[in-house]
């Protein structure tokens, strides 16, 4: 059971990292980018980035980045409250596959309100697993080697981190 346990941990692992890279993309000024500016003798630059792809003000760019906290937060309590009376693995599982499928959707959006509902539900599928993937660990885990094994799942959480 603990080699088991120990590649389920793994998976952990690689799935916190990847959440916390996505996270960190639509953060990271390469990838958001900068509005096209025009000067007064008429010659436009298009914009970069998200924010010039879809000609975000910099108040839609600021939403589109809180979007993804909006989906985490009310999803959260929601996934915990859920456990009590559904398998945790199962609702993990639930929420992973509405991460990927919207983080899919992101890549498919052609305007602000579909990348934001998208980033949303990123949000919404991120929250299953930071909520319950730390229970899961106390609940399964060899009684041993619980703090033990809460470490390496926490040591890839970045310190400063602006979803």
């Amino acid at each position: 059971m603990y080699v088991g346990f120990v590649r389920l941990l793994v998976i952990f692992c690689v799935i916190n990292l990847i959440n916390y890279l996505d996270r960190g993309a639509i953060a990271s000024n390469g990838v958001n980018g900068s509005q096209g500016t025009c000067t007064e003798s008429g010659s436009c630059t298009s914009g970069t980035g998200i924010q010039g792809d879809f000609n975000l003000s910099n108040f839609e760019d600021g939403v589109l980045s809180s979007a993804f906290m909006v989906g985490l937060l009310v999803a959260s309590p929601i996934f915990a409250s859920l456990a009590k009376s559904v398998n945790p693995f199962r609702l993990i599982g639930v929420g992973l596959s509405v991460w990927t499928l919207a983080v899919v959707g992101c890549s498919f959006s052609f305007d602000f309100w579909s990348i934001t509902i998208c980033r949303m539900l990123v949000g919404v599928g991120e929250a299953s697993f930071i909520s319950l993937a730390a229970p899961f660990i106390d609940d399964n885990a060899p009684a041993a080697q619980v703090s033990f094994l809460h470490l390496p799942p926490l040591s890839l959480l970045p310190q400063d981190n602006h979803g």
